[in-house]
Parts: structure tokens; C-alpha cells; sequence
């Protein structure tokens, strides 16, 4: 299924969102509420841009929460051969797989947020300054504390969701092309291994030109209707 905005947007307005969700081997599951993500990622409020269906040519998720394309460290065990005494074995095995500490998006758009031509990732802590804060509130001006709410940081979103921290990045058709070896690794890590859930054959139409990166994908994204017509997805 071929999920577009448009579908998206129905589903939303008639309460029929349900959830995204992953499960990495040994490791556990991440599940993202839809209607949630739907409002902050059409709602970039920090840009004075609320958008529409007919503004989104794509959504596609990244980064490590796609776990096939983050291989395993292997790690170095040495032992004795019999039990304190003999030569020395070395044994190469792989390290457990860690939660991924970030579930990262791009949202796709026609036109761009900015006047930016490419859009070089910049690595920003949102804050907001509350003033002096103790268990009994805040007075004062200076004290600087992190936000659990979504906080604006100039291209998308950084929200503490779940555990992890949920980024929305925004880039428009020729931003994310116009970036491609010219140091935006965000547009870059999209095109490589990036997996469209919204808009997927929009997604192929815009990348089908594109040299650099090759592309690899390892996950595909499962989308059903459940009970009562939810949408579902899940990333595989």
C-alpha cells in the first residue's frame, strides 16, 4: 500500500491513525503514535508553516532506528585454553545491539522552508530559559533547563518521544538534491538508505536521476488497515 498525504491526512481527521512500529532483534520495539507524529510533522510552527497534503511530497524515515544498515561491533575475548593455564584464545564476537537513541525523519516538501539553496546539518540542544527553577518553581532570569515538549531547532523538530529523541528534519525537492556531496550527510543518508513511508512512489520519481549516493535499502515499510479500518504500519 502506497500510503500518499492525502491518505494520511483522511485517516487523521477521521480517527483512524493508529501507530508505526519496529521491532530490533534482541534488542526490543519502538512504536510511534501517528496522530502525534501527523500534528508535529505538519505543524512546524517554528517556521509559521502548517502544511498540507498538497505540500508534502514525501515522508521518509532514517538513521538508527533502521538497524540493518548499522552493523554489529564485534568485540575481542581472550581466555586461557584450559581454564587458567595454556595458550591464549581470542574469540571475535558481536556486541549486543543498543535501543537506537533517535527515531529521525525528513519530511519532503515542495516548496522550502527557507531561502537556502543547500541545507548543511547543524547539531543543536533545544533549551528554553525559564529562570531559576527548584522543587518549589522558578523565579528569576538565567537558568537555562531542557524542554520535554517539541522545541524548534531551525530546519525541524528535536522532541523527547518515548525515550528517544524524535527529530523531524524538513528539506524541499531541491534542497535535498542540491545538498547530495556538498556536505548536507542528512539528504544524503535519505537517498542512500532511506525508507519513504508516505509518498513512496513520489519518493522514487524524485531520486530516480540520482547518481550519488547508491542506494541500498535493507527495510520496507508494511501498511494495513486493522480493526475498524486503523492504519497500521510496520517497518521490516
Amino acid at each position: 500500500m502506497d500510503v500518499t498525504p492525502e491518505l494520511l491526512k483522511e485517516c487523521f481527521e477521521s480517527g483512524r491513525l493508529g501507530a508505526l512500529s519496529t521491532e530490533i532483534p534482541d534488542v526490543g520495539s519502538i512504536s510511534v503514535d501517528l496522530p502525534q507524529f501527523y500534528n508535529h510533522a505538519t505543524s512546524a510552527e517554528g517556521s509559521k508553516r502548517w502544511l498540507k497534503p498538497e505540500d508534502i511530497e514525501s515522508v521518509v524515515v532514517f538513521g538508527s532506528v533502521l538497524y540493518k544498515h548499522f552493523p554489529q561491533e564485534e568485540e575481542i575475548i581472550t581466555r586461557k585454553k584450559w581454564f587458567l593455564f595454556g595458550p591464549t584464545i581470542e574469540k571475535v564476537v558481536l556486541k549486543s545491539r543498543q535501543m537506537p537513541n533517535d527515531f529521525d525523519v525528513m519530511v519532503i516538501t515542495t516548496e522550502g522552508f527557507t531561502k537556502d539553496k543547500i541545507v548543511i546539518p547543524r547539531v543543536t540542544v533545544p533549551k528554553i530559559v525559564y529562570g531559576t527553577c527548584s522543587a518549589n518553581g522558578c523565579e528569576g532570569e538565567g537558568a537555562v533547563i531542557e524542554t520535554k515538549r517539541v522545541a524548534w531547532s531551525g530546519y525541524g523538530y528535536v522532541e523527547v518521544f518515548g525515550g528517544s529523541n524524535f527529530h523531524i528534519s524538513y528539506r524541499s525537492v531541491e534542497q535535498l538534491l542540491n545538498g547530495l556531496g556538498k556536505g548536507d550527510t542528512v539528504s544524503e543518508s535519505v537517498i542512500s538508505y532511506g525508507l519513504p513511508i508516505i509518498g513512496k512512489s513520489r519518493f522514487e520519481d524524485i531520486i530516480d536521476s540520482v547518481d550519488f549516493p547508491e542506494r541500498n535499502p535493507l527495510h520496507w515499510v508494511q501498511w494495513d488497515k486493522g480493526f475498524g479500518g486503523v492504519l497500521q504500519g510496520r517497518i521490516l
